[in-house]
């Protein structure tokens, strides 16, 4: 199969997350009609454990979802509900982990299944670790709701597979939420918000706790098996914005990469509600708002990690990309 995943790819299982709407749904006394409307989901569908969706009908059901719901809870209420999952493989390839850097690593390999919506790069500096979470495929206004269900579910799989909470904190992009007891009830109390990037930060020395059922056969058996259906490892967004972060490839190289035209990877694109232009100056932005903030690193060296001929350009760039300047958000 192919490397790459579009959105109107069939590539979610059904109890991954397309049941666990319908049966909080149900709980709430949601119509199941106005539920599934409009998403070419039946419930016949549901009741079938090999049945796969594509990232668009989840998105059109998580719409009908977040509109029928009562409450501000409903996005915190189906993160906790997305892990265990009812794919036996999938929860042994974790639970059975020797290490919380060993479940990220493997998460890793199986987040396509488990994470479609979302993908992030992972930094150390000095003693933290810092997830930067990104768009995969292009969520649009729902991509707020999509966090908020996500980052609940990572907190519920790591208080699940260590057996105790781990002290994340969260820096979110956008104003701190009216439901903000909702985040600090299924979050934690490090929250901020208004800041310049998305990131999950820890201690590292966290990455070292033991789960609480290791097993190296049992794990290594169901890693084997899931293997053998997991083919999609890239959603087509993740994988241009990737050839942008690794290899700082410009539009005509990475149309050249996935064997299409200049035209047809913007009209690719267009339809996953991003452009290269879009995708080129999200990467270059959190990489220098990291470099500034976390590292302290000088405008200088910023500016040549980024390839940018001189600092007045890296200047001008990160002016247009954030509304501010690098010494402004330094010192904010």
């Amino acid at each position: 199969m192919s490397l790459i995943a579009y959105r109107d790819d069939k590539l979610i299982p059904a109890p991954q997350m397309a049941t666990v709407i319908y049966d909080l749904s149900k709980l709430r006394g949601v119509n199941e009609d106005r539920l599934l409307k409009g998403t070419g989901i039946f419930v016949s569908d549901l009741k079938r454990v090999d049945t796969k969706f594509s990232p668009d009908q989840i998105l059109r059901l998580l719409t009908n979802y977040r509109a029928l719901m009562p409450g501000h809870n409903s996005a915190f209420l189906l993160g906790h509900r997305l892990f265990p999952t009812l794919n036996t493989s999938l929860n042994a390839s974790l639970i059975h982990c020797g290490s919380l850097q060993h479940a990220f690593r493997v998460l890793a390999l199986v987040r396509q299944q488990l994470c479609p919506f979302v993908h992030g790069y992972f930094h150390k500096h000095k003693d933290k670790g810092y997830f930067l979470l990104n768009d995969a495929i292009g969520c649009g206004d729902l991509y707020h709701y999509i966090l908020e269900i996500y980052c609940t579910a990572f907190i519920s799989a790591c208080k699940t597979l260590v057996g105790k909470r781990i002290p994340f904190s969260f820096a979110f992009p956008f104003s701190r939420p009216r439901h903000i007891e909702e985040y600090e009830k299924n979050l934690g109390h490090r929250l901020r918000f208004d800041e310049p990037i998305l990131s999950i930060n820890f201690d590292l020395r966290y990455l070292e706790t033991e789960l609480a059922m290791p097993s190296r056969l049992l794990q290594r058996s169901a890693k084997q098996l899931l293997s053998k259906n997991n083919d999609l490892h890239y959603s087509f967004v993740e994988y241009v914005r990737n050839l942008i972060y690794f290899h700082n490839f410009n539009l005509t190289q990475t149309a050249e990469k996935l064997n299409m035209s200049p035209a047809t990877l913007k009209r690719r694109l267009k339809q996953h509600d991003t452009s290269f232009q879009q995708l080129q100056d999200g990467v270059n932005q959190q990489k220098a708002i990291f470099m500034l903030r976390v590292k302290s690193m000088k405008n200088e060296a910023v500016a040549t990690q980024l390839a940018f001929n001189d600092v007045t350009n890296f200047r001008r760039a990160f002016k247009r990309w954030t509304g501010v300047t690098p010494n402004q958000l330094r010192f904010s």
